[in-house]
């Protein structure tokens, strides 16, 4: 797992997480192209395309709903 930094807003009624990332490397690789990302790690399914992902965990308390997400 890797961890990121998160920006909490100070309103008690809201709760507001950026991550930042590096700009992704794309790479040729033979017949296809790899992209790579700072910090990420490559999920690799047989047959799909390879790609760059992080898992991020986020501890929310009990009774705060989600109403919108960007």
């Amino acid at each position: 797992m890797i961890c990121l930094p998160a920006v909490l807003t100070a309103r008690a009624d809201e709760l507001s997480f950026t991550f930042e990332f590096e700009p992704p490397l794309i790479e040729e690789a033979g017949e296809y192209n790899r992209v790579t990302m700072e910090g990420c790690e490559l999920w690799r399914i047989t047959g799909r395309p390879v790609i760059p992902f992080t898992l991020n965990c986020l501890r929310i308390g009990s009774g705060i709903g989600l109403d919108d997400q960007e």
